[in-house]
């Protein structure tokens, strides 16, 4: 027959158990919500990017139309100095011609 020790262990050792397991689908609960909320985090954030790129693409439209004008601009420039200097030398050898 089993002594008061002896059955103040497997008392114990039964007790112990049915709390460890308790335990262990307590966490396999908790890991799987935590998984959840990370899956939603991921789209959330999968989200945001695509409206901040979405916000951010007219921007680089604009700054990409902006650089264009400025080239446009710098083009002008480049072609009036060249007319310019052609209409100066163009009147000296009027001039020239006159005389």
């Amino acid at each position: 027959m089993l002594d008061l020790t002896q059955t103040l262990m497997v008392l114990v050792v039964v007790i112990l158990t049915a709390v460890m397991t308790v335990i262990g689908v307590q966490m396999i609960f908790i890991l799987r919500d935590f998984r959840l909320v990370l899956q939603k985090l991921a789209g959330l954030v999968d989200r945001t990017e695509m409206i901040l790129s979405g916000m951010i693409q007219p921007f680089t439209g604009v700054g990409g139309l902006v650089e264009g004008i400025k080239q446009g601009v710098g083009v002008i420039e480049k072609l009036s100095e060249i007319l310019g200097r052609h209409k100066q030398t163009t009147e000296v050898e009027d001039y020239m011609e006159r005389q």
